[in-house]
């Protein structure tokens, strides 16, 4: 499947400028194809988020669930490598406000 010939103004470079990170690999690298050329398979796509992951500690990736053809779903957090550190407090604290019981 190609994209769209509008989807790949998208891409343009002028759009994607900014500070990019040597360490963080760019999609090319591993799709073997610039991004708007094609479009990635779900496997690409997870591969790269967890290529991404390994390669910055501003990303965590939890895995969820599966898709009932067995890829698996995941949550992406990028944050502050110091919010990244605190996902579990964050997540512990909203589970104790999830229990009205305990707060009147």
């Amino acid at each position: 499947m190609n994209p769209t010939s509008s989807s790949k103004d998208l891409y343009l470079e002028e759009i994607l400028d900014g500070n990019y990170l040597d360490s963080i690999a760019n999609p090319r690298e591993f799709l073997g194809f610039e991004i708007g050329e094609r479009v990635a398979t779900p496997e690409q796509i997870t591969e790269a988020i967890n290529q991404w992951a390994t390669q910055s500690n501003r990303m965590k990736v939890v895995q969820y669930g599966q898709t009932h053809e067995g890829r698996p779903l995941v949550a992406v957090f990028i944050s502050s490598p110091e919010n990244i550190n605190r996902c579990q407090k964050y997540q512990d604290n909203l589970n104790k406000l999830a229990d009205a019981k305990k707060y009147k």
